[in-house]
């Protein structure tokens, strides 16, 4: 009760309290701030206006010294906590050259504990070798002085200098050949070990590594011993642990960004600048608009900035050498520090013009066409697709051929009237026989790829990242096809190929978990931009269908052999259901965007009295790959390669039930159910 009247007493007494900062209160009138000695004097000022004895007193003293100093030593605690997190984040941010994430957090520490900032960036050391010899050549404490002395007036900037020296640091990090860091916590290398960092090199070595291994349960990292002796003492001074790394030679950085990341183009740029006869010969036999002419002209424009940079950042860093040496010397040094201003305002200039420059060429890299397999024929359109082989013969039937639509809406099982109703046109309700048919032709094309095949099941999302629909293709070039989220960097996937194929997007695989054969159910949704009328009745082409989709990612060497296979594997499926179809090879001209070699299967439709497309196998060779940053590592020599990637619908659920409706329809208008699905069927042999 004393305690409920005294915190009543504050409560009116608020103002006097505050002018004193004796506490602060929030919202809700509770005390969220204090000092213990205050608690006294308002106890006593409490006691003296209401007239209480001294135990009064002592036990509200009591009271509130306790609850107090118990909030304190939580706050304190959880304030350890998140400074702990802060930290590890900074550093996993760091391992990751993940700049903007770094930046973020770098402030957050530079303002909250500058001492241990310091003491973060101080465990990265840079070194170059010379035979048998380290030679550290970058120290983050020299960085630091290098950037005050270039940047005096703008050192009060915090945002700027904490930039500066996370951009420093990492383009150090990035850059140098040979990397040694030394740490203090081993803890720290557990973050680096377990991050895709190490992958950029060929060789790492960690002081006590079995004993770290172990202790972290760090999995995927194996010890390697060098060929040389390399005197690691002298680098690692007083600092207990450390590591050195061995960069691969020609091995690309996989930068993070929220827009299109470097490194994930079709065609390497070098390829294209010398051989753009070759390029632009492609470009004529597919069809294509691209422009070359401008992706070459930005990537000279290119060469031409860096050039500039380059020779700005060595006068830069010749002039810095002569500031330490001047001021050591007592020389004026007014005049250069002048001059490295106007340097370090240039190159700041330049490297924005450069990623202007960039992001214009990456955007349009991405759409540039995949490469033509040799095996390819050459053709400007479908009618110059070449007919590899038929199977089977299309019935003659002794009465009127009815369309699917018309079979369909007489034997009540297909309603197109209300389907429109629904979503508009290119939409269909299943009803009844025809739901079941659907669902039944879904579980019959999985059950034969993964129990007769050596495909394994998979079943993913059907709403995916930006990033996903770049990585297979689809995005940017297709992008007024797809169907995207409104006010989200999400769409739904046009084809399971997507996600496939994305499900190793940004992984390094071992050779031997090579080949992979996955095959899976979705809905797709296409928005059919381009296809200009075309099959409007009926369910050759809908907004919203369903398809079984296989996707292999395979070594390059056994791609080809692994496209006839997947070929084969959908043939199977029209040859179960016995229905006549073909097998023909695409041209340049006819062929997609992402694939090198396309077969399309074509199944027989009666009511249009020819073959129409049920299947589509693509080889894309690494073009996929590429963009999805998809590799596997060579188990002889460590080395990481670009996978194959291909892909083929398995087959196209909503087509093959019209096929069958069409090819299996008798003089009555009814349907007789393949005899391979009856038992799909519920034992259901005619649907009438």
């Amino acid at each position: 009760m004393e305690i409920k009247s005294f915190s009543q007493f504050i409560l009116e007494h608020k103002n006097r309290f505050e002018k004193r900062k004796y506490f602060i209160l929030d919202k809700n009138f509770k005390i969220v701030r204090k000092e213990p000695s205050f608690i006294l004097e308002m106890a006593y000022i409490y006691c003296e206006n209401e007239k209480k004895d001294e135990k009064v007193l002592e036990n509200i003293k009591s009271e509130f010294e306790n609850t107090f100093l118990e909030k304190e030593k939580n706050v304190k605690r959880q304030s350890k906590i998140e400074a702990k997190k802060l930290e590890d984040s900074f550093i996993r941010s760091l391992f990751n050259r993940e700049s903007i994430h770094a930046l973020k957090l770098g402030n957050e520490m530079f303002y909250k504990n500058k001492k241990k900032f310091f003491e973060i960036l101080y465990n990265f050391s840079f070194v170059s070798a010379d035979e048998n010899k380290f030679i550290k050549t970058f120290f983050a404490e020299k960085m630091v002085e290098k950037i005050v002395l270039e940047n005096g007036e703008k050192y009060s900037n915090i945002r700027f200098f904490v930039e500066e020296i996370l951009k420093n640091i990492l383009n150090y990090f990035t850059k140098s050949q040979f990397c040694f860091l030394d740490f203090e916590d081993e803890k720290n290398i557990k973050y680096f070990l377990e991050n895709e960092i190490s992958m950029l090199y060929k060789k790492i070595y960690v002081e006590n590594f079995d004993k770290i291994i172990e202790k972290y349960e760090i999995r995927n990292v194996k010890k390697i011993n060098f060929e040389k002796n390399y005197n690691f003492e002298e680098l690692s001074e007083s600092k207990k642990y450390y590591i050195i790394l061995f960069k691969h030679k020609n091995k690309k950085i996989k930068k993070t960004s929220k827009k299109i990341e470097k490194g994930k183009k079709m065609l390497e740029m070098r390829y294209i600048r010398e051989n753009s006869d070759k390029v632009k010969e492609f470009l004529k036999n597919r069809k294509s608009d691209f422009d070359l002419d401008a992706l070459l002209k930005y990537d000279e424009v290119r060469r031409n900035l860096l050039q500039e940079v380059e020779m700005l950042k060595k006068e830069r860093n010749e002039s810095s050498s002569l500031i330490g040496k001047y001021k050591k010397e007592g020389k004026d040094t007014v005049e250069l520090l002048s001059r490295m201003q106007e340097v370090s305002a240039k190159i700041k200039e330049l490297d924005q013009k450069l990623a202007e420059n960039d992001e214009k060429q990456l955007l349009l890299n991405y759409t540039i066409p995949n490469k033509l397999s040799p095996d390819t024929p050459i053709g400007n359109d479908e009618d110059d697709n070449v007919e590899i082989r038929k199977w089977g013969t299309p019935r003659e039937f002794d009465f009127e051929i009815k369309s699917h639509d018309e079979l369909g809406v007489n034997l009540g099982i297909l309603d197109f009237e209300r389907g429109a109703k629904l979503g508009g046109s290119r939409f269909t309700v299943y009803k009844n026989a025809a739901a079941r048919l659907e669902r039944a032709l879904i579980a019959f094309m999985i059950d034969v790829h993964t129990q007769e095949e050596d495909f394994e099941e998979i079943f993913t999302p059907q709403l995916v990242k930006k990033e996903m629909m770049i990585g297979t293709g689809q995005l940017p070039k297709f992008a007024e096809d797809a169907y995207k989220i409104e006010g989200e960097e999400m769409y739904l996937i046009p084809t399971a190929e997507v996600t496939l194929t994305n499900l190793h997007n940004g992984e390094i695989l071992d050779e031997e978990e090579l080949p992979k054969h996955y095959c899976g159910y979705t809905a797709c949704f296409r928005k059919e931009a381009g296809s200009g009328g075309r099959d409007l009745k009926g369910l050759i082409r809908q907004h919203q269908f369903n398809k079984v989709e296989m996707v292999k990612i395979v070594k390059p060497e056994t791609s080809y052999d692994e496209l006839e296979s997947m070929v084969n594997s959908a043939e199977k499926i029209l040859q179960k259901l016995n229905l006549p179809y073909r097998v023909i090879s695409l041209c340049s001209g006819d062929i997609g965007f992402s694939a090198a070699k396309t077969y399309d299967l074509e199944v027989w439709v009666p009511s249009q009295n020819k073959y129409r497309e049920i299947s589509s196998c693509s080889n894309t060779e690494d073009f996929q790959a590429r963009r999805a940053m998809i590799k596997y590592r060579d188990k002889e020599t460590k080395k990481s390669h670009f996978v194959h990637t291909l892909n083929g619908s398995g087959l196209a659920v909503g087509r093959t039930l019209l096929a069958i409706m069409e090819n299996y329809q008798q003089a009555d208008g009814s349907i007789v159910i393949p005899e391979v699905l009856v038992p799909y069927m519920g034992g259901m042999t005619v649907i009438k």
